[in-house]
């Protein structure tokens, strides 16, 4: 059988003209084959999933009604829902009322006025008990409904203690709110933003820990914005979206919880990208242009989210909430591609944006800057500061252009001042004036990038030990001629120079794919304990160069600065995990501040 309903009129339509078709059907529900998309009966709970991830098209509005399946047809709805006498139902939209049929079955009533595409129209029914509360938003009062089973209220509720706190931050940073309702309804299965009506999945709803359920209930209040007032043309811009509504995610963990959670946030959901998205993508994607098999993938969601984190340094807080309102104004409850959303954003802000696109959006991969050299002569009270910069490229097409790069220039005393750059290129140099002689430094400290460099800042105390999975690298300290000791702690993801000509170790391969950076006071002949990981398991892991050939003949080397050679470091252990896997750690005694690769 066809999947088609064709329609022959006895005439031939003219422009402008309306005609009204009545469809009868019937049939057994349908999930798709992912586990997620479709009609469930579940749990004492029916429901849809507007979304089929594995099915092509996405959308999945026809799992329970014959409709034109796309991003782009939109449509006003009206339901009325069926349902055994002690079930409700709840759709999207506003409630009209009930009605009791002649057999005690009930007939409930919902209009969804605003226009929306065929996967947000969305229905649930149960025994729901209701929890309703209002919240005064940016413009109005703002009806909020929960929807659970009945023994499950008070969990539910505690579960979202924090969503209030949510809808104050995305209404400042995307605007005001224009549904309805904020509403979740409890399902088996979920997440799934259905406007007024968000399917949630219940093993997050019932918890009863806000910190348990704020994450994914903030990602779906998010699209109440982005997809579905503004969502993208067709599903190769899926990052429009899935990207914005996960950095909403983000951007309410810093309206709540402050900056420092907020950066620990970006760091992590960075590393997870940088780590796994190629592996479970299947290669290193650029956002736009996603083929179809991958829509849902690490690639769409988190380095969506941390791309438009990137954009939003690019532009500074006032213009990225220029930029994104004028987005969901002129593209209100429409749909856009890539190509219209940087010129949406350019018009609104002033700002060119071809180099952010073409290496954030277009294109696969990510940069990293390091110091080369750097050099300062004193006048007056000033010191006039001449710095020269390197990129580094992590399985990007080009280097990148006019990114803006955050800088941290200490004193010893750890007074330190922070500064911004505009760097493009391979090679870039730029002349700053300092109120003192830097004794050292970091890149990107702050986070304001989500790159190809990612550290941790640290102060080391006696007899102590440190697992920093961002930098990806582990300290132990035993006795201490000082309280602490500070350092920051970066890995690069990106090739380090290789050994000069004349080096003595110029047979040794080194790695073309990671190294790391030590800034900060260490004292001489310290017996700081330092642990490298390497992993070349597969292809797709960082030292696949290096470790196919033998385990054996891994070492460590070390330079001060870009300036000089590498050393190998004489004094370290290494231990495997298992024989011939590709993977361990080599540890040296005595750190230093440099590079190490």
């Amino acid at each position: 059988r066809s999947p088609f309903l064709k329609i022959n009129f006895d005439s031939v339509l003219a422009i402008n003209d309306t005609f009204s078709i009545t469809v009868a059907y019937h049939g057994k529900s349908v999930i798709d084959p992912s586990g997620f998309g479709g009609f469930y009966f579940e749990k004492g709970v029916a429901y849809n999933l507007g979304i089929g991830l594995s099915s092509i098209p996405h959308n999945y509005g026809r799992s329970w009604f014959p409709c034109f399946d796309n991003f782009v047809e939109r449509s006003t709805y009206d339901f009325d829902i069926i349902t055994k006498p002690e079930h409700v139902a709840y759709c999207t939209g506003i409630y009209l009322g009930v009605d009791t049929l002649t057999d005690n079955k009930k007939m409930y009533h919902y209009r969804m006025e605003k226009q929306i595409p065929t996967y947000l129209a969305g229905v649930t029914a149960s025994n729901y008990k209701e929890i309703n509360w209002d919240f005064q938003g940016m413009e109005r009062n703002i009806p909020i409904q929960l929807l659970a089973q009945p023994q499950d209220t008070a969990n539910v509720k505690t579960s979202f203690a924090y969503l209030p706190f949510a809808i104050e931050a995305m209404e400042y940073w995307y605007g005001p709110y224009q549904w309805s309702r904020v509403g979740y309804a409890l399902t088996s299965n979920g997440a799934m933003e259905h406007p007024t009506n968000v399917a949630f999945n219940d093993f997050l709803g019932n918890d009863g820990n806000p910190e348990v359920t704020m994450g994914v209930m903030a990602h779906e209040l998010a699209h109440h914005w982005w997809g579905d007032i503004t969502t993208l043309t067709t599903a190769y811009d899926m990052w429009i979206k899935e990207g914005t509504a996960e950095y909403g995610r983000h951007l309410f963990m810093e309206y709540f919880f402050g900056k420092k959670t907020f950066i620990d946030v970006l760091k992590s959901n960075q590393l997870d990208v940088i780590t796994t998205a190629h592996i479970r993508d299947d290669g290193y994607r650029a956002l736009s242009g996603m083929p179809l098999d991958h829509t849902y993938g690490t690639t769409t969601y988190n380095k969506g989210a941390a791309v438009f984190h990137n954009l939003r340094t690019y532009l500074g807080d006032s213009l990225y909430r220029v930029g994104m309102q004028s987005i969901l104004k002129k593209y209100a409850y429409s749909h856009l591609d890539a190509d219209q959303f940087q010129a949406q954003l350019e018009e609104s802000t002033g700002m060119d944006l071809s180099c952010f696109f073409d290496d954030w959006i277009f294109s696969p991969g990510f940069c990293a800057f390091e110091i080369d050299s750097l050099h300062t002569l004193k006048q007056n009270n000033e010191y006039l500061t001449n710095i020269y910069f390197e990129q580094k490229l992590h399985h990007a097409p080009h280097y990148y252009c006019n990114v803006p790069v955050e800088i941290s220039f200490y004193k010893n005393d750890l007074s330190k001042i922070d500064t911004s750059v505009v760097l493009s290129g391979k090679f870039d140099s730029t002349k700053l004036s300092l109120p003192f002689k830097p004794d050292f430094w970091t890149i990107n400290e702050n986070e304001k990038l989500n790159c190809g460099q990612i550290g941790n800042k640290i102060f080391l105390k006696p007899n102590k030990s440190y697992t920093l999975k961002e930098s990806k690298i582990n300290f132990k300290t035993s006795e201490l001629n000082q309280d602490s000791i500070f350092l920051y702690s970066e890995h690069i993801w990106g090739s380090p120079d290789t050994a000069k000509n004349d080096n003595p170790y110029i047979n040794l391969k080194v790695s073309n794919s990671h190294f790391w950076n030590i800034a900060g006071i260490l004292p001489e002949n310290n017996d700081i304990k330092s642990s490298f990981f390497y992993n070349g398991s597969s292809d797709k892991e960082l030292d696949y160069d290096l470790s196919h050939f033998s385990e054996d003949s891994i070492v460590v080397v070390y330079r001060k600065n870009s300036g000089m050679d590498w050393k190998l470091v004489e004094n370290f252990k290494k231990q495997r995990f298992s024989p011939k896997d590709g993977k361990g750690t080599i540890t040296i005694t005595g750190l230093k501040a440099g590079q190490y690769a």
